[in-house]
């Protein structure tokens, strides 16, 4: 296993605190993006972006092309599926939501958001991106 980071993950305004502002719950946007690289495969854990402490998950929007036989999966170094369980990722796609699991979760500590490739090498050159949206204060 090979842990990456995505082109996003070292913008600033990806890794580093958003503007936090605690009389409001306005949505914010996680901006996710990652180009499959030559010599990435199944398992493999690309680093995507940071969920602040004390933000809770509210949503999650993805496309995707096709990638062979790839499938994977959204969560974090706690759980590797808190996010979104297996993709299958074989066909041109989009998909929205949270599963349960991580829907409304805040952590207590930033945390890395992660995907990771479980079946299949990634069709190199593929781009995954979307958004994760978050709100502060809120969640359990």
């Amino acid at each position: 296993m090979t842990e990456r980071n995505s082109a996003l993950y070292t913008k600033l305004h990806v890794n580093k605190y958003l503007a936090k502002n605690e009389d409001s719950a306005r949505v914010q946007e996680l901006k996710i993006q990652h180009t499959v690289l030559s010599g990435e495969v199944a398992g493999d854990v690309i680093n995507l972006c940071v969920i602040p402490a004390g933000y809770s998950v509210v949503g999650l929007f993805l496309t995707h092309p096709a990638m062979v036989t790839t499938a994977a999966v959204l969560g974090d170094a706690g759980d590797d599926d808190r996010y979104r369980t297996t993709m299958n990722l074989s066909a041109a796609g989009s998909l929205a939501g949270v599963v349960d699991a991580g829907m409304l979760y805040k952590p207590t500590a930033d945390t890395i958001v992660q995907l990771k490739f479980v079946t299949g090498n990634p069709t190199v050159g593929s781009v995954v991106k979307g958004a994760l949206l978050v709100v502060p204060g809120t969640g359990n």
